[in-house]
């Protein structure tokens, strides 16, 4: 018992050290440098980690004692009472940006989750967490003149720079709770919840500089501050059909709930302040559901299919000039598919052991941008490599690749490609069990 204390306050330390750095950052994941930022909340966030990215984002029907998967909080009872896990995340992605022939690039990189599961009682599982719920970061502009009249010079020209940039975003911290209220020898049904609360700033800034000709250079900065509550229910079944196959239907929902939104606008000149204007609005996170199954074959395959529906167009947003505007957005539908293949169990063979992921996705952006919206299409690759002493491996340092295409329904408009890499580090630990021969 002493054991299992010294670890869980380590962990605890631990995740603590990674909240503290997070909420001291304006922009704590990085991880996105897309002008379609500007839009919304920016670009949204997962509660996905290493191990699910590699199967293209599958996870409302995946069930697994190695790792925690939150995408449906049911999922945490698949995990023994003995067990506790610990787990985070690191990302870098490197973006390709093209449009009408002009191209840019970017590395970007950071911290992308962490989540920590522990066992509570018989048949019930819980775990804290804290991921992105969205991200901006963006840098854009433009060079340009025109001619002005003049009662100095007929031929007089103004010719002025551009410049849109943002940074911040929003962060959700996780409580998951999971309970098995049937368990028998050929069927199981999980429940579960995750209640988080969101909360981060958005900063975008506009710039208007006069670099010849006469006029004045304007400066504006918009700010806004959320906060609220979110909810996500599940629930997974799974029956055995024979020894070596079962399979697991799994569903999750989300009600619409509502984000205090703090809004302040400062314009100015080049010497004075203009006008400052601060607002209350309303926004809110989506109406959300998803379904998806997935079939485990032999112990070693496990090859899943979802699909899920997000109602953005009934959550009142924010335009370009920060106004509140109904029915903005766009309702977000998703389809995944993937697997997992781990040959063996045990085996000398190391390689064998390892766990080995593939996926494809495809979704539709939440944004419209002059009349187009966006499609998402992926595809992902991962593998887990276990680690530990020769008769312990449970701990799994985790990688994932993913390719991803942004492509605007309208031609003309910015296209963008992305290749992400996610690096993960699982620690799965016995919790309470004690040698009795030391």
């Amino acid at each position: 018992m002493l054991d299992a204390i010294k670890k869980v306050g380590l962990i605890l330390v631990m995740g603590m050290t990674v909240m503290m750095g997070w909420s001291q950052d304006e922009n704590p994941s990085n991880l996105t440098s897309s002008p379609y930022t500007r839009y919304g909340m920016g670009k949204l966030g997962n509660v996905g980690n290493t191990i699910t990215r590699g199967m293209g984002g599958l996870g409302i029907a995946v069930r697994s004692n190695a790792y925690t998967n939150l995408y449906n909080p049911a999922s945490l009872t698949a995990i023994d009472t003995l067990t506790m896990i610990f787990d985070l995340g690191l990302e870098a992605e490197y973006g390709r940006y093209s449009e009408n022939g002009n191209k840019a690039s970017k590395w970007d990189a950071g911290f992308s989750y962490f989540s920590f599961h522990f066992p509570l009682w018989r048949n019930f599982a819980a775990s804290l967490s804290l991921t992105p719920y969205s991200m901006v970061g963006y840098e854009y502009g433009t060079n340009d003149s025109i001619p002005i009249a003049s009662q100095i010079k007929s031929d007089d020209t103004l010719t002025y720079e551009t410049y849109y940039g943002g940074t911040g975003g929003l962060s959700r911290v996780m409580a998951s709770l999971a309970w098995m209220p049937l368990k028998s020898r050929t069927q199981s049904l999980s429940v579960g919840a995750n209640v988080g609360f969101v909360w981060g700033t958005i900063s975008n800034a506009g710039t208007f500089l006069i670099t010849s000709g006469h006029g004045h250079s304007t400066y504006t900065w918009r700010t806004i501050t959320a906060s609220g509550l979110s909810l996500d229910l599940g629930l997974q079944y799974t029956r055995l059909i024979s020894p070596e196959r079962s399979f697991t239907l799994g569903a999750t929902f989300s009600p619409r709930l509502n984000l205090e939104t703090d809004i302040e606008i400062e314009k100015s000149n080049n010497s004075d302040t203009i006008a400052m204007t601060q607002e209350n609005v309303k926004m809110g996170t989506p109406f959300k559901f998803g379904a998806g199954i997935s079939v485990n074959l032999n112990r070693k395959w496990m090859i899943g299919a979802e699909y899920s529906f997000e109602n953005w167009k009934n959550v009142g947003g924010l335009n370009t000039n920060l106004q509140k505007t109904d029915q903005l957005y766009k309702n977000i539908s998703k389809f995944a598919a993937g697997f997992e293949f781990r040959p063996a169990i045990i085996d000398q063979n190391y390689f064998k052991i390892c766990r080995y992921r593939a996926g494809l996705t495809a979704k539709n952006s939440y944004i419209e941008v002059y009349g187009s919206q966006n499609w998402e299409y992926t595809a992902s690759a991962g593998i887990s490599f276990p680690v530990g002493t020769m008769s312990n491996k449970r701990s799994m340092l985790n990688f994932a690749i993913e390719y991803t295409h942004l492509h605007p329904s309208k031609s003309g408009l910015l296209s963008e490609d992305y290749l992400g890499f996610s690096l993960g580090i699982t620690f799965n630990e016995v919790m309470f069990f004690r040698n009795r021969l030391q």
